[in-house]
């Protein structure tokens, strides 16, 4: 019997996976599981068949039935080696029963523990992860079935679809930049902030209308790529620079596109050479293909000018931002310098109010020491005193 999915979410335990297995293995329910676990070293374990009553709720069982043999084991199991089960995070499990049918287990953990090295290690979590599926009576059917990361940049009426998910959106940026190596297990706030605006520029306007205007689907995912590759780790980027963006990309297609004629071209040229076509059309087809030689390397101009351009801006804004938070940092240091010489100032106005005048004040009271200081103020023995301090 497969658990509820919506039971397994509202149940508070920190370790899910293993009540599900358990409960999947050994027919052992979570009520029966969290009483044994908080009571393993209990005295009342002593009578292991009462104790299990205890655990089911019930004590229509006895030795002989299969709840005590299973709750036996469990109890064995349990006080010999802990939990069964690796600790999987609710949303590890999700990820697990989401994609079992199109990854496999070890797949899955490499996605999911993209800092693990060591595969011995990894393959000692797989079969916990096999566990776990079994649960679901889920099983690998195959590279077949498509990853819902990786979704259709297109619907069916052929216009581009905006990612909606960070889980699209860190697939997407994986594949325009392999060595980003993103995980969405793994994310820090600077990469949580450059997923949120990436989303947003996805779905700006002016990009959704300049992706559609190619028709070719290859075209618009490399038209998509070229502009995540070029500013997904720039979240500070303004309106210009993603116009830009969009620009190289455009050109990155467009080279594409006039690579393209321009092979059709030799391909073209070629026939006529080795064939009996007349001087004209070799002589037409050589300056078709000059133009688009042309108008390739001038493509190839304006990626680089666009790319030298947008790295200039952006090492501009990061030196304007340094130079931003050093004086920042000034102003603050600055601040508690004078924090701190009014502390020192405050200090010294509570000595003298809580030690130097009460002393003065005993010693005002003595009668001989009134003689011989007779004339002279407290607040003046206080700047006496003070002055021989200093």
């Amino acid at each position: 019997m497969k658990p509820n999915l919506a039971v397994f979410l509202n149940f508070d335990s920190p370790n899910k996976a293993d009540y599900l297995i358990v409960e999947s293995k050994w027919g052992i329910p979570y009520h029966a599981q969290t009483y044994i676990r908080e009571n393993i070293d209990a005295p009342e374990t002593e009578n292991l068949l009462t104790f299990l009553h205890k655990a089911y709720g019930r004590s229509t069982f006895d030795k002989r039935s299969e709840e005590f043999k299973n709750g036996r084991s469990y109890y064995s199991r349990i006080k010999g080696r802990g939990t069964e089960c690796y600790n999987f995070t609710d949303e590890q499990i999700l990820f697990i029963i989401k994609f079992s049918r199109s990854k496999k287990a070890i797949e899955m953990l490499r996605e999911m523990f993209p800092e693990e090295r060591e595969t011995q290690k990894l393959n000692g979590i797989c079969h916990r992860v096999k566990e776990l599926q079994a649960v679901w009576g889920l099983e690998y059917l195959g590279q077949a079935e498509v990853y819902e990361e990786v979704e259709e940049i297109e619907d069916y009426g052929g216009h581009y679809i905006p990612p909606r998910t960070d889980e699209t959106i860190i697939s997407k940026i994986n594949r325009s930049c392999p060595n980003a190596n993103w995980s969405k297990w793994k994310l820090d706030s600077f990469q949580k902030k450059c997923i949120k605006v990436l989303k947003g520029n996805l779905g700006l306007m002016k990009f959704c209308v300049t992706i559609n205007s190619f028709k070719n689907p290859k075209e618009k995912q490399l038209f998509e790529t070229e502009f995540i590759r070029s500013c997904y780790n720039k979240p500070d980027m303004i309106n210009d620079d993603i116009n830009m963006c969009m620009m190289l990309a455009e050109e990155y297609v467009r080279s594409i596109q006039v690579k393209e004629i321009m092979n059709l071209l030799d391909a073209r040229l070629r026939a006529c050479l080795e064939g009996d076509d007349k001087q004209g059309n070799q002589i037409a087809l050589a300056e078709q293909h000059k133009a688009k030689s042309s108008e390739y390397d001038k493509c190839n101009a304006n990626i680089k000018a666009i790319t030298k351009m947008l790295n200039d801006t952006h090492a501009k804004r990061v030196e304007a931002d340094t130079k931003f938070n050093d004086s920042i940092a000034r102003f603050i240091n600055a601040c508690c310098d004078a924090q701190k010489r009014q502390d020192l100032l405050n200090q010294k106005k509570a000595y003298e109010q809580n030690v130097l005048k009460p002393e003065i004040e005993k010693i005002e009271q003595t009668e001989q020491t009134i003689g011989e200081i007779h004339g002279i103020s407290i607040e003046e023995v206080l700047g006496f005193k003070h002055e021989i301090r200093e």
